[in-house]
Formats: C-alpha cells, structure tokens, sequence
C-alpha cells in the first residue's frame, strides 16, 4: 500500500477501535500506463520539513522515487508572507463563522455551548471590519505569490500532516508510493 495513502488513512480511522469495526479500504489495483512527464514540484522547505523524521524521510523518499521513476523535478520555493497569511486566514474564517453565526447565537444561551467555543466566538467577535478588509488584502498578495510559484512548477508539496499516529513499516518495507 503506498505509504501516502497508509498516513492519511491513518489519520482519518480511528485506531481505538477494534479492527473489524474500522472500514474497509479497498484500492483498486491500478494497470501500468504511460504516465505524465515533466512534472514540476515546488517543495517549501520549512513547510515540507515541519514534521516528524518518520513522515519527512517518508515524504522525501516519494519524491525520490518520482524523480527516479517518473523523472519529476523537485524545485525548491519560498512561500513569502506565510505567518501573515496565517493569520489573515483565522481572521477571515473568525468573521465569516461569525457573520453567518449571528442570527442563531443571539437566541442561543451561552451555558449550551462549551468553554473553547465560547472563547473562539468571543475572539471572532473582536475582529473589526478593517482586519477582515487588511486580511483580503493580504488573501490577494498571497494570491499573487502562488501564482508566481505556479509559473515555474505545477504542484506544491507538503506532507499531509506533521506526525503519524502509529509506526507504518509500508514506508520502510516497500520501494513504491
């Protein structure tokens, strides 16, 4: 089983569980066809490598084996501004959840709702219409970076979470992604 597909399934099932109560997962047994060359991919270092050793050695062995079998580059890009836009983001989602909230929170008694929600809505109702408006602005000047990226390669890479839930041996045992 790829080992990229082993980690995100990893992390959506939850393991507590016995093993005949978790779902089934079938993946088809794909045939060999010819497959996309030059393929480019930007890989942003300090997002790529915010993560655990198992999923980095994981991940950069996939793109050696891109490289090797497929001949994809791996193209080294620096993502500007990216705590900024962090940031922007949580504003923009807090006042968008918060607009479309209203109507129901004004009927709702805050005693039904729990403390990390409580705090949550309470944070999002201090943003101002002016972050929102800085926040769109920062939206469209990251826009304009990617688009940059995406001038020199055709996908971003970056590990689809920062740690494993339990130790694969699918990455360790298996030369295919």
């Amino acid at each position: 089983m790829p080992c990229f597909v082993n980690f995100s399934y990893s992390a959506i099932v939850d393991q507590s569980q016995p093993s005949y109560l978790r779902p089934e997962l079938n993946l088809p047994m794909l045939t060999s066809t010819p497959s996309i060359s030059n393929v480019r991919l930007a890989k942003y270092g300090k997002w790529f490598n915010d993560s655990s050793e198992d999923i980095r050695t994981c991940c950069d062995k996939a793109l050696q084996t891109l490289r090797a079998q497929y001949g994809w580059e791996t193209l080294d890009v620096t993502v500007p501004e990216i705590e900024e836009m962090r940031l922007a983001h949580y504003v923009t989602i807090g006042s968008e959840c918060t607009a479309s909230l209203a109507k129901y929170l004004d009927k709702l008694k805050r005693s039904e709702i729990g403390w990390d929600v409580r705090v949550a809505l309470g944070v999002y109702g201090s943003f101002s219409s002016r972050a929102y408006l800085n926040s769109q602005r920062l939206r469209n000047r990251q826009m304009f970076f990617h688009k940059e990226i995406f001038k020199t390669a055709d996908v971003i890479v970056s590990p689809m979470t920062g740690y494993s839930l339990s130790v694969h041996h699918s990455c360790n045992t298996h030369n295919r992604i």
